[in-house]
């Protein structure tokens, strides 16, 4: 017997020691919501210490601005293997957590980053949390943070919900159930990256070739619904598959929140309305209910910018994404690329494919923007976006701007050299496409982007580089515009026009009105109702099929228009001619003939 009790207790020590060198496997995460929306955490950490540094991010990838996120965490309270609290300090984003015993768990509170008074620190909703009765937008930096030193440790999140509530998410789910989620990630980044959205169920679905893309939409007031959104999102898609071949290997989520506008409040309460936020298998947005048309063209832009951002930063990017530092970050040199080349990408997708988002518009814009920011290196401002204070924080949102608009220009000079160099064989997009192959799950060298791009393209896209990204200067862009038989009209210079007026569409009331007049030609007054233009009735679909509204806003000289509104209970017929007038904002034109040279380039441009 002495011997059987001395086997059995040597057993047992090998199991206890074999138990406690068993290798840390996650962090478990609970959720909790109460009756009035707010949401309880409890975090478990990966192993029995008890000290503790517990990291709130700074900021997060696809950001440029620095954010008080741990300001939303309150309560916070730290617990021992016995029961017993522990010592919690804060100093800036980090919760320092210390004790006599090994830490057992950590609960808080957070608070909903949705609305708030300060502008210089407010966080855009699709990348927050909002909370409602019935839903919760749910982005993770605003909810967890992690243990130093176990960022890269899978993540195991349990949400206690009510029945009724669908997870809208990327996010691999190791259970559904009526009153309880659990979903699982392969690390702290990827929990950034795969937000949920907690609703009633209103989803679909459609696939082009093996990849699926699934629709969620939460509408306040109920009058946005997946399906309306469904018919343009699919359009968007087979343009994109058509336009470059890439479409997500992956299954992609489009997520919506559209808010009820009237129950927001402050001087802010619309700030962020319009925003979207890109990951790897999803993208959020947060729109106001009351769309433009009933088309939902809107998204013919900031979808497919959000969508092109699964090439770069998500795909392709320096070891400064890759490797992010969510306590103290260090930004990318590449803001320009970022931003930039994946809104040039969106922009010369319409032009091909008959979208509503205007390239011409877009690269006016661009010209108007770059004009206006102090010449600066895109390398240095992007290195140093992260704002310091309330101050610095307004100049920041102008240099934010540059990436898109200037990056814009940056990448047109390139796609243009690269179409001439390969006889129109080849583009940036497929030097994108296969950089992005090339560098998948790695990263390129933060100063190495411009010999990389040389390598796989041609020198003048570095000497483009070194002009235009490393050094401070704007892209000669009316020596690319005349490539496309386009001309840049400043602000100032006369070209016609039947006036200053805006028209349009109400689609809660049906029907096209005048929003704003000043001295116009056809004597249009605000609240006019449009019934039709040059005999066209005023709808959607046909001022689409058209164009009826770019020729009234862009007429050429000699050009004259009519057209029949309703003015209290009285139709009106107006008619005009277009006058030289002076522009308040810059514009490009079109030629009517082309040269040779400009045929050429409009046929690698646009769709013939």
């Amino acid at each position: 017997m002495q011997n059987l009790r001395i086997g059995v207790s040597f057993v047992a020590i090998l199991l206890c020691l074999f138990s406690s060198a068993q290798p840390v496997t996650k962090i478990e995460v609970q959720l909790d919501v109460d009756d009035r929306g707010r949401i309880f955490v409890k975090v478990f950490p990966p192993d029995q210490k008890s000290e503790w540094r517990y990291v709130i991010p700074e900021i997060i990838p696809g950001t440029y601005m620095k954010i008080n996120y741990e300001r939303f965490y309150s309560n916070i309270s730290a617990v021992d293997l016995e029961g017993n609290k522990m010592k919690v300090k804060k100093k800036d984003n980090v919760f320092l957590i210390s004790g006599d015993q090994p830490l057992d768990y950590i609960t808080y509170q957070v608070e909903q980053s949705h609305g708030g008074w300060r502008i210089w620190d407010r966080i855009l909703a699709c990348a927050g949390t909002v909370f409602t009765e019935n839903s919760y937008l749910l982005n993770f930096q605003l909810i967890s943070g992690y243990f130093e030193d176990f960022k890269d440790l899978p993540y195991e999140v349990e949400f206690l919900k009510k029945k009724d509530l669908f997870a809208a998410t990327s996010m691999n789910a190791k259970l559904r159930s009526p009153e309880k989620d659990v979903f699982r990630t392969n690390n702290y980044f990827e929990l950034i990256d795969q937000p949920i959205l907690y609703s009633e169920p209103d989803t679909t679905s459609f696939q082009i070739k093996n990849s699926r893309f699934n629709i969620a939409v939460h509408s306040e007031t109920n009058k946005v619904k997946a399906e309306m959104l469904k018919p343009r999102l699919t359009k968007i898609m087979h343009a994109i598959d058509s336009f470059s071949g890439f479409t997500s290997e992956e299954d992609y989520h489009f997520i919506f929140y559209y808010v009820n506008k009237e129950r927001l409040k402050g001087m802010f309460k619309t700030f962020g309305m319009g925003s979207a936020l890109e990951h790897k298998q999803s993208s959020i947005y947060y729109f106001n209910e009351v769309v433009w048309d009933s088309t939902f063209s809107n998204l013919d832009w900031i979808g497919a910018h959000e969508y092109f951002h699964t090439i770069t930063p998500l795909s392709l990017h320096s070891e400064k994404i890759h490797d992010f530092n969510f306590e103290t970050p260090e930004m990318s040199r590449h803001g320009w690329l970022y931003e930039g080349v994946t809104d040039y990408f969106a922009a010369l997708l319409s032009a091909q494919y008959d979208l509503s988002n205007s390239i011409t518009w877009n690269m006016q814009w661009a010209v108007r923007t770059a004009e206006k920011q102090k010449p600066r290196s895109f390398t240095e401002s992007s290195q140093n976006i992260i704002k310091k204070n309330m101050f610095s924080w307004i100049g920041k949102i102008g240099q934010l701007g540059n990436f898109y608009e200037r990056g814009k220009l940056v990448a047109l000079a390139m796609d243009m050299e690269i179409f001439k160099k390969s006889n129109g064989e080849k583009r940036l997009i497929d030097v994108m496409l296969q950089m992005r192959e090339d560098y998948q799950g790695n990263y390129f060298p933060d100063d190495g982007l411009r010999d990389l791009l040389v390598k796989y393209s041609y020198p003048d896209v570095g000497e483009i580089y070194d002009r235009y990204v490393e050094g401070d200067e704007v892209v000669p862009y009316e020596v690319y515009f005349q490539k496309l038989g386009w001309t840049y009209h400043g602000k100032g210079e006369k070209l016609p026009s039947y006036g200053r007026f805006n028209m349009w569409y109400n689609q809660e009331k049906d029907y096209y009105n005048v929003t704003w007049q000043k001295k116009n030609e056809l004597g249009l007054k605000k609240g006019d109702v449009v019934l039709e233009i040059n005999d066209v009735e005023a709808i959607p679909e046909k001022m689409k099929e058209t164009k009826m509204l770019s020729k009234v806003f862009y007429p050429k000289a000699g050009d004259s228009i009519t057209v029949k509104v309703r003015r209290g209970q009285e139709d009106l017929g107006l008619e005009a001619t277009a006058k030289a007038m002076k522009l308040k904002y810059p514009r490009i034109t079109v030629a009517d003939e082309f040269t040779s040279e400009q045929e050429a380039y409009r046929k690698g441009f646009y769709k013939e």
